[in-house]
This record gives structure tokens, sequence and C-alpha cells, in this order.
């Protein structure tokens, strides 16, 4: 039977007055007449709101990592939203979701969540600075391209090369691209060339070892390794964005499938089954900083409601 998206291009031109390209996200946009509105999601199927279904193989980018509409998740959350919602203080669930990740996740002494993944790698990069006392960020190459700026986009979908600092966050700000170094994939000569060039300068390291874009390849073994014993003799932290691959490739995330060891580690809202959530875990030494030489002012970051569901998320997987 023949498709037809004649209610979503309805919606879509209402939209346009409302909403740039019609949606709340790019991800969201795959063109004018093209671009799908879901009226229901169950396990790995959507339903749009032409009666059209699809099975949706990426679950919402990686963030839905035990389906659409988990009857499990759905109570955990009610018992969060029972809890009282968004509140100043902290509760129990704090505990109980860092204890599961800590189990899980060897690197993970101590825990702060997030609202999102960019603000737990903003977090991330924030307390490794204030920990090396260095300045200046090195990238590997392909990785954070939302972090450096634009990146060339098809059909709604970043394609994550080509990542070029946006003209929007360096006009009129100097130089903003040297603050951060970005380095090809699985080349460590290039990174220890950095750091010789600017080893007072370099305060951390950001991989992302198996990237979301399949254009990139994973880090491989050698590479991580050389890069670990990097910055070791460096003393700069290693930071392992875990935000697509946290409880997804491994229990304990890429760490474990690819036998590198981070100083910090950032993980989405899949820990969560997609509920706005994130978190940063790492060694006490670094992480001890909060509260003292970092601040971290969040205060919808430890909601009850994703609290609940990624206690039972995480017990699940």
């Amino acid at each position: 039977m023949e498709r037809t998206l004649k209610r979503s291009n309805l919606h879509f031109e209402r939209a346009l007055a409302r909403l740039p390209l019609g949606v709340a996200a790019d991800s969201g946009y795959w063109g004018d007449q093209h671009t799908r509105y879901v009226k229901r999601a169950v396990g790995a199927r959507l339903q749009d709101i032409d009666d059209n279904e699809y099975i949706d193989y990426r679950l919402g980018g990686g963030r839905v990592i035990l389906g659409y509409a988990d009857r499990r998740v759905a109570r955990a959350a009610r018992s969060g939203i029972e809890l009282g919602g968004a509140l100043s203080l902290a509760t129990e669930l704090e505990l109980a979701v860092a204890e599961r990740i800590a189990r899980m996740v060897p690197c993970a002494q101590l825990v702060r969540f997030a609202s999102s993944s960019a603000d737990a790698i903003a977090d991330a990069l924030r307390v490794a600075r204030a920990h090396s006392g260095r300045d200046e960020i090195a990238i590997v190459d392909g990785s954070h391209a939302w972090l450096l700026g634009d990146a060339p986009r098809a059909g709604g979908r970043a394609t994550g090369s080509e990542a070029r600092p946006s003209r929007a966050v360096t006009a009129g700000r100097g130089a903003f691209d040297a603050w951060f170094h970005s380095i090809p994939r699985n080349d460590a000569n290039a990174f220890e060339e950095l750091l010789c060039s600017r080893r007072d300068r370099i305060g951390a390291l950001l991989i992302e070892p198996i990237p979301l874009s399949p254009a990139q390849p994973a880090l491989d073994a050698d590479t991580l390794a050389s890069l670990r014993s990097l910055c070791d003799r460096f003393e700069i932290p290693l930071i392992v964005d875990e935000s697509t691959t946290g409880f997804r490739v491994a229990r304990g995330g890429a760490q474990q499938a690819l036998g590198v060891r981070a100083d910090l580690c950032t993980f989405g809202p899949s820990l969560a089954n997609g509920y706005p959530i994130a978190a940063l875990a790492g060694s006490e030494a670094i992480m001890r900083r909060f509260g003292k030489q970092v601040a971290q002012g969040i205060g919808s970051a430890a909601h009850p409601l994703s609290l609940a569901v990624a206690d039972k998320t995480l017990q699940l997987l």
C-alpha cells in the first residue's frame, strides 16, 4: 500500500509558524515534504499521524535502550512522579543510581548527574581543567562535532565528519579555535606532538572510542593504549564519552569492550531509556573537586522521575 504523508505535511506547514524547520530539534526534520510526526511508539515500532508504521532501528538515536513504552519503565516513571516532581533537595534515588553505575563501570568511583549529554561533557571539561590546571582541550577527530560547531547535514542527520568551528560561536570571540585541538583518529603520534609543543597548556583529552557516525572508525586497541599512556605521562585526564556506547556495547561500556581506563566518563539518556538525564563519573581525586574548586548548579539534573527510570533501566540491563 502506498504511504501518504498528507496529515504530516499539513502539520508541518502549521508548525513552521512557531518552530524553526517545523520541529523542536534538527534531527526531527527530514525535509519539507518528508518530515514525519509520531502518534505512537511501542517497542521498536513507530506509527505516524498518517497511520504509517515503521521499524525504528535507531531507537531514538540510541537513547531508548529498552524500547519505546516499556511497561517496567513506565511504572518506575510513575513512582518518580509520586515522589513529588522537581525538587531542590536531594533524594535517596541519587545514591541508588550512582551505586548501580559504580558497579557496572570500573572508573566510576564518584558520580554527578546532568540534564543532557552536552551538559555532562561540559562538566567533565570544567572539572578536568581544574584538576590539571590547564585550559586547552584535545579532541579526537570526528568526535563531538556539536562541540566544535557546525557539521555537514544530510536529510536532517549530521554526518559527523568535517566538523568546523561555527561562525556563530567564533564571531567576535577571537581565538576560540585555539582552545580546542583536533587530533587525527588512530594517530597517537599526533597527540604526542601536540603535548610536547603545548605541554603546559593541554588540560584534558576527550575521546569517543566508538563514534555515533558510521563514517568514522572506532579507535583501535593500540591507539587507545598509547593515548592512555600519554595522558599518564603528561598528567592530564582522559575523558571517555560513553553517551552512545554506555551500557550498550558492554556492561561497562566502550571502556570494558576496548580495554581502556578513563579518568572521567560521560553517559547520556540511554541510562534512563531516553528520559532526560545524563551522568558524569570518574576518579575520586578529580570528582572531589566539585563543591570545592568547581561548581555545578543545574537544578533539574537529578529529577526524581528520570532517576527512578534510570534505577530501573540499569537494574534491567
